[in-house]
């Protein structure tokens, strides 16, 4: 017997101007309703620290993404 999960992963990067990584977003959404699983990890901590409200409105705008994903696939 095979039992088959299906999931949704939503990956996203919160950049410098000139393209260097700050941050990184994850989500990971059960396709059976079980939950959603979401993390950022800091890239360069020196950059997050000058550049901290640019990660927090990235992070508010993939959070936004992430709640519509999840209210499409229900």
């Amino acid at each position: 017997m095979i039992k088959i999960k299906k999931s949704i992963t939503i990956n996203a990067t919160s950049t410098t101007e000139d393209g260097k990584t700050i941050a990184t977003f994850y989500a990971s959404i059960s396709g059976d309703g079980a939950g959603t699983n979401t993390s950022m990890n800091v890239a360069d901590q020196e950059l997050y620290e000058v550049n901290k409200s640019i990660v927090r409105e990235d992070k508010a705008a993939f959070d936004k993404f992430v709640y519509e994903v999840e209210d499409d696939n229900n």
